[in-house]
C-alpha cells in the first residue's frame, strides 16, 4: 500500500514548467521569424505587423500601427485590416506579439537582428568594441532593412539605420588605422563603400588608410576612381577636403 501511495503521489505531482520558446525575428536582408530555430510561416499582413512592432520596440497604439501599415485606407478600414492580421498572427503563434485592445508590442524576450546590429554600431562609434565584435563579419552592418518592402516607414528606418552603420564602419576603420591595423581597417571601409559607393566620407577614409600604410599610388587611384564615379552618377566634383588629401600626389586634383 505504501508503494501504491508513493506511485500515486508521483503520478499527481505537478510537472516542471516547460522552457519558453526562443523567438527570433530577422529584418535585415529579408524577413524571417523562428521559434527554437524552426521557421514560423505567417501571412503577409501578419509579417508586416510583426516587422513594424519589431522596429519600433515600444508599444504601438493600434491606430498608429494601422495608419503606418495601410496609409491608403481610411482609419476604420485600416483598423479592420490590422484586426485581421493580428487575429491570423495570434492563431499561428500567439506568443510573438503582446496584443491588447489599445496597442501591440513585441515582447522583450523576442530577439531582433536590427537591435543587435544597432547596438554593435553604437559600440563601434564609441570605441567600446569587444574582441568578438571586432572579429565578426562586418557586412552584417550593411544588410538592408526589409529590402522587399517600400512602405514609407520602412524607407525612413532603412535610411536611418544605414547612416548609423556606415558612420560606425568609418569610425572603426579610422580607429584601426590609428593603431596600425591596416588590413582590418580596409575590410571595414570597403564594406561601407560596397553599401554606398558614392559616400565621400568613406572614400576619404579609404584614401587615408592607404596613405597611412605608405601606398601612395593606391591612394591616388582610389581618388581618381571615386571622382569618376561621382562625375558619372551625379555630375559633381569631389569636395575640397577630399582633393586636399591627394594634392601632393595629383597636383591637378
Amino acid at each position: 500500500m505504501v508503494g501504491v501511495a508513493k506511485a500515486a503521489g508521483r503520478a499527481h505531482r505537478p510537472q516542471g514548467r516547460q522552457p519558453a520558446t526562443v523567438f527570433r525575428v530577422q529584418l535585415l536582408g529579408g524577413f524571417a521569424a523562428t521559434g527554437d530555430g524552426s521557421p514560423i510561416v505567417l501571412p503577409a499582413a501578419s509579417r508586416r505587423v510583426l516587422a513594424l512592432a519589431a522596429v519600433y520596440r515600444a508599444p504601438l497604439p493600434r491606430t498608429l500601427a494601422a495608419e503606418r501599415l495601410w496609409p491608403h485606407l481610411s482609419t476604420r478600414m485600416a483598423l479592420g485590416s490590422l484586426r485581421t492580421a493580428l487575429s491570423r498572427l495570434n492563431a499561428t503563434q500567439p506568443a510573438l506579439l503582446a496584443i491588447t485592445h489599445e496597442q501591440v508590442c513585441l515582447p522583450g524576450a523576442v530577439t531582433v537582428d536590427i537591435h543587435e546590429v544597432e547596438a554593435l554600431a553604437k559600440r563601434l562609434i564609441a570605441g567600446s568594441v569587444s574582441a568578438a565584435d571586432a572579429s565578426g563579419p562586418l557586412d552584417r552592418l550593411t544588410l538592408p532593412l526589409l529590402p522587399e518592402c517600400h512602405d514609407d516607414w520602412v524607407l525612413l528606418e532603412r535610411n536611418r539605420l544605414q547612416d548609423l552603420c556606415l558612420h560606425a564602419l568609418e569610425a572603426h576603420a579610422g580607429r584601426l588605422t590609428a593603431i596600425g591595423e591596416y588590413a582590418a581597417a580596409l575590410d571595414a571601409i570597403h564594406a561601407a563603400l560596397a553599401a554606398e559607393p558614392l559616400r565621400e566620407s568613406a572614400a576619404c577614409t579609404l584614401i587615408a588608410v592607404h596613405l597611412a600604410e605608405g601606398n601612395r599610388a593606391r591612394a591616388a587611384r582610389c581618388y581618381l576612381e571615386f571622382r569618376e564615379r561621382l562625375l558619372a552618377m551625379l555630375g559633381i566634383e569631389p569636395s575640397p577636403e577630399m582633393r586636399a588629401l591627394v594634392a601632393s600626389l595629383i597636383p591637378s586634383a
